[in-house]
C-alpha cells in the first residue's frame, strides 16, 4: 500500500505496562553545559564521568563542557499546557508550554555566577543529573546530547537580607517535547560521584619584567580569589614545557632554556634563546603563556588554563 495519506492514530500509543523498575527523575544535582553538537556517545556511557572530566578540560574551548554542580533548589516557570476555551464551554489543547527551571546554587557563590552569565545568549544547552546519578537529556540517536534550550541565562543575584545566602540561579527554557518524549537517560554505577567532573580554573599572567636579553619575569593569579599558585604548582611551573612562547610575526616557537622560580617574590623568571630568528630582532614582539591544559596536567598541574596572553618587545 502507498504511504501518502497515511496518519498515525492507534498504532502509534504505546503500551502502559510496566516492570519492577521504572523511571523517575529525581532532584536535580548538576548541569553540564554544552556547546551545540555536543553528544555524550552511547558507548562512552559505561565510562560517562571519565569521559565528562576530560570534556570538561578540553583543551579546545569551542568543544569544552561546563559543569555547575551542587544544585540545592529549582524554581519551575514552566508553562501550563493551553487551551482555549470554546464559546460553548468546552476546551481544546492548543500547544504544551515550554519547560522553565532556574536552578540555584551556593557553592562558587557570586565568582561562579559572573563565569555563568559569560554564557548568556549562546547557544549553550544543558545535559542533567539527579540525586540517584540518572543523567539525563535529548535523545539524538547517538547517545545523550543536550536539550536544545530556547534560551540559557544566569541571572542577577538576589542580595542577601541577612535571613537567606545569596540566589545564585542558571536558567534553562526548551521544549517540553524533548523532555518527555525524546529523552534519553542512563544512571551511572553506584558510588560515582559526577561531581568530579570539574571545569578549568583560568589564571592570569602579568609581565613584571623583561625582556632583558631574553630574560622575562613572569608572576601568575587565578581568575577566582586571586591565589598565586606558586607554592602549590612550583615544581611544574618551572618545566619549560609549562610554557608557550612565540615570535609574534611568524608563530616560530621560542622554547624557554629555563624556568626559576622565586621563593620570595612567588614569580618565575624565564629565560629564553636569543638567537634571531625564532627570537625577534630588535623592536619585535614576541608572545609568551601557560601551554595548553593537557600539558599542564601531564607537568602535574591538572585543571588550569592561562586566561591570557602577554606581549613582549624587544
Amino acid at each position: 500500500m502507498p504511504n501518502v495519506g497515511t496518519l498515525q492514530g492507534a498504532s502509534a500509543v504505546k503500551n502502559f505496562g510496566f516492570g519492577s523498575t521504572v523511571l523517575n527523575i529525581d532532584t536535580v544535582r548538576g548541569a553540564f553545559m554544552c556547546p551545540s553538537g555536543y553528544t555524550l556517545a552511547d558507548a562512552n556511557l559505561p565510562t560517562a564521568l571519565t569521559q565528562l572530566k576530560l570534556d570538561a578540560q578540553s583543551d579546545d574551548p569551542t568543544v569544552r563542557i561546563f559543569p555547575i554542580h551542587n544544585l540545592v533548589a529549582v524554581k519551575m516557570n514552566s508553562e501550563e499546557l493551553v487551551v482555549e476555551k470554546l464559546g460553548y464551554g468546552a476546551g481544546i489543547p492548543v500547544r504544551e508550554g515550554f519547560e522553565d527551571w532556574s536552578h540555584r546554587f551556593t557553592k562558587g557563590g557570586l565568582s561562579l555566577l559572573m563565569a555563568a552569565r559569560s554564557m548568556n545568549g549562546l547557544n549553550y544547552n544543558p545535559i542533567f543529573y539527579d540525586a540517584k546519578g540518572v543523567l539525563f537529556g535529548y535523545n539524538n540517536g547517538l547517545g545523550i546530547a543536550p536539550f536544545p534550550n530556547q534560551f540559557y541565562w544566569a541571572s542577577a543575584i538576589a542580595a542577601s537580607d541577612g535571613s537567606k545566602y545569596g540566589e545564585y540561579m542558571i536558567r534553562n527554557n526548551f521544549d517540553t517535547r524533548y523532555l518527555l518524549d525524546f529523552m534519553a537517560f542512563y544512571q551511572v554505577p553506584k558510588g560515582t560521584d559526577l561531581s568530579q567532573a570539574v571545569g578549568l580554573q583560568g589564571v592570569t599572567l602579568t609581565a613584571v619584567s623583561g625582556p632583558t636579553t631574553g630574560v622575562v619575569v613572569v608572576s601568575l593569579a587565578t581568575d577566582i580569589g586571586n591565589i598565586n599558585p606558586y607554592t602549590q604548582f612550583k615544581t611544574a611551573l618551572q618545566m619549560n614545557t609549562s610554557w608557550t612562547f612565540k615570535n609574534a610575526t611568524t608563530g616560530a616557537a621560542i622554547v624557554p632554556t629555563s624556568v626559576v622560580g622565586s621563593d620570595v617574590t612567588k614569580q618565575f623568571t624565564i629565560t629564553l634563546p636569543t638567537t634571531a630568528p625564532p627570537y625577534p630582532a630588535s623592536g619585535g614582539t614576541f608572545t609568551g603563556t601557560l601551554s595548553l591544559p593537557s600539558v599542564l596536567k601531564t607537568n602535574n598541574m591538572p585543571g588550569y588554563e592561562a586566561s591570557n596572553v602577554l606581549t613582549f618587545t624587544v
